[in-house]
């Protein structure tokens, strides 16, 4: 199992989860470094599939911490490089938030998610 360099505690329970860790052989989770009262440790993000280019589900709040690290645990828990795609799980900030950032350095990836036409128009980036 892949060990992360440090392990967060959210402010409320007192729960800890690595930056980063192997939840099964398709599946790591990638914390989105936001602690809090209604996030835990931090917003989950997940690496899925056992190919060189699994998709990110979700993408946190759009830290550059949790940038490094979603690089870190692509290489140390799938040995890749690229992402497939991002699949967003609904539209709060925490998850939606590092779209951006992702793209920037990953590529023009396709972002999906459940259309909502009314709330899609209003992010900087095209979802389908």
């Amino acid at each position: 199992m892949v060990q992360a360099q440090r392990v967060v505690t959210d402010t409320m329970a007192g729960i800890k989860m690595p930056d980063y860790d192997v939840w099964s052989e398709r599946v790591a989770t990638v914390l989105g470094q936001n602690p809090g009262p209604f996030t835990g440790p931090g917003t989950n993000t997940y690496l899925v599939g056992n190919g060189k280019q699994p998709l990110l589900l979700d993408t946190g709040i759009g830290l550059d911490v949790y940038d490094h690290l979603l690089e870190q645990a692509l290489s140390e828990t799938k040995q890749a490089n690229e992402l497939q795609e991002i699949v967003l799980t609904h539209v709060h900030q925490d998850h939606i938030g590092g779209v951006p950032n992702v793209k920037r350095r990953f590529g023009d990836l396709p972002v999906l998610k459940h259309p909502w036409p009314e709330k899609d128009q209003s992010f900087d980036f095209a979802m389908t």
